[in-house]
């Protein structure tokens, strides 16, 4: 299969969730400085990801994206953006 396996300690969610739910935890943090996703976006592009994060929260959705920050980061999660985005029904 090609595949390699992954040691990790006992955590909710999948590797993937967890690395995710910090890419956008950063990325919300830069929000929360240069108001500005485009920026964002295209910064991570020119780094080399195939989309930015504020793409890929679109793509996944901002409910599931705001369930998976609220479970993987509950210490550090502030649901503040997402969970009027929700209420406002901006999903």
């Amino acid at each position: 299969m090609g595949k390699v396996p992954v040691r990790a300690k006992d955590a909710p969610g999948f590797i993937v969730n967890n690395i995710l739910a910090h890419y956008f935890l950063v990325a919300f943090h830069l929000f929360s400085i240069t108001r500005n996703f485009e920026l964002i976006d295209r910064a991570m592009l020119e780094f080399g990801m195939p989309m930015g994060p504020f793409e890929l929260g679109d793509q996944v959705g901002i409910d599931i994206l705001y369930h998976v920050q609220k479970n993987i980061l509950s210490d550090v999660f502030s649901a503040g953006m997402l969970e009027e985005m929700i209420i406002l029904n901006r999903i």
